[in-house]
């Protein structure tokens, strides 16, 4: 089962976009560490989306768990062989 904490970190990310917004004028002054800083931030939200919205899947076949249909839909695991 996926952590359900995701979304939650997924929902502060934003709203550490809008404080970014907000502060941006100030950061303009500091353009060797502070704007490096905000786009390494702004990245970061690509796999908070990505593990947000994982779904949860069976750790022996990787069925997923949420698919009413059931059946034999079985993908293999990351990072196996």
């Amino acid at each position: 089962m996926p952590w359900s904490g995701w979304k939650n970190a997924r929902r502060a990310w934003f709203v550490g976009v809008a404080v970014l917004a907000l502060l941006s004028p100030f950061w303009s002054v500091d353009f060797c560490i502070m704007i490096p800083s905000a786009f390494a931030y702004l990245t970061a939200g690509s796999v908070l989306w990505r593990m947000a919205n994982e779904k949860p899947v069976c750790s022996v076949c990787s069925l997923d768990l949420e698919d009413p249909g059931g059946g034999t839909a079985v993908r293999p695991r990351v990072g196996s062989t």
